[in-house]
């Protein structure tokens, strides 16, 4: 499994760029499997608070884009406890976040 994380600081458009980019669709469309602890209802208005959340506070990134590689598709079970992992070793149990999930065609082993 790999696990990536890009920070996102504050400047012209990332928010949009961000959304646009997770939101983005590379032949099947991704899924919104939620929007947590805030009280957007869909990932633009949860990227908006997340922001708004930033800059009444001392904090210099608004959102930070993690990514999960698995080799092999997840369960459900699988992905909300990798999600939930990444979220305590972050310290951000308790933070906002939205959940998109993309769905690729995995490659297959190679066999001699």
């Amino acid at each position: 499994m790999i696990i990536t994380h890009d920070p996102h600081r504050p400047g012209s458009g990332s928010r949009e760029v961000l959304h646009d980019y997770i939101l983005r669709s590379d032949g099947m469309p991704p899924v919104v499997i939620g929007v947590f602890n805030t009280i957007g209802k869909t990932p633009a208005e949860a990227m908006r608070c997340m922001e708004l959340m930033r800059d009444a506070s001392r904090a210099s990134i608004a959102f930070q884009h993690i990514t999960i590689n698995p080799r092999h598709n997840l369960s459900e079970h699988q992905r909300d406890l990798a999600v939930s992992r990444i979220l305590r070793m972050l310290g951000a149990e308790d933070h906002s976040y939205v959940l998109v999930e993309h769905h690729k065609e995995r490659a297959t082993p190679f066999l001699a």
